[in-house]
C-alpha cells in the first residue's frame, strides 16, 4: 500500500504532466528512471543515502539527467531532494505510472 507521501507526490506529478501536456514523455522518463535505479546499486544507494548533502545530490542529478529527461521530470526529482523525499523516488514514479 502506498504511503500518503507517495500518493500525494504521484498525483502531483500526474497533474503537472497533464497540465504541461507531457504525460507520455513523463511516463517514458519514469520507466527509464525506475529501470536505471533498479539496475544500478550505486544509484539506488545514492537516492537512499542521508549522508550525501542536498547540494551535492542536486549537482549529481543534474549531471546525470540534464538533456536526457524532460525538464519537468528533472525539476520533480530536485523537488523530492529538496523535501528530503528522494528515497521514495521509484515508489512515487511507480505510483505515477
Amino acid at each position: 500500500m502506498f504511503s500518503k507521501a507517495i500518493r500525494r507526490y504521484s498525483i502531483a506529478l500526474y497533474q503537472a504532466a497533464l497540465n504541461e501536456k507531457k504525460l507520455e514523455k513523463l511516463e517514458t522518463d519514469s520507466n527509464n528512471i525506475i529501470n536505471l535505479v533498479n539496475s544500478s546499486s550505486d544509484l539506488h544507494l545514492f537516492f537512499l543515502s542521508p549522508v550525501i548533502r542536498y547540494d551535492k545530490k542536486i549537482q549529481i542529478v543534474e549531471k546525470i539527467f540534464t538533456k536526457k529527461i524532460e525538464k519537468l521530470t528533472l525539476d520533480f526529482i530536485k523537488l523530492l531532494i529538496a523535501n528530503n523525499r528522494e528515497s521514495l523516488l521509484t515508489e512515487i514514479l511507480n505510483g505515477f505510472l
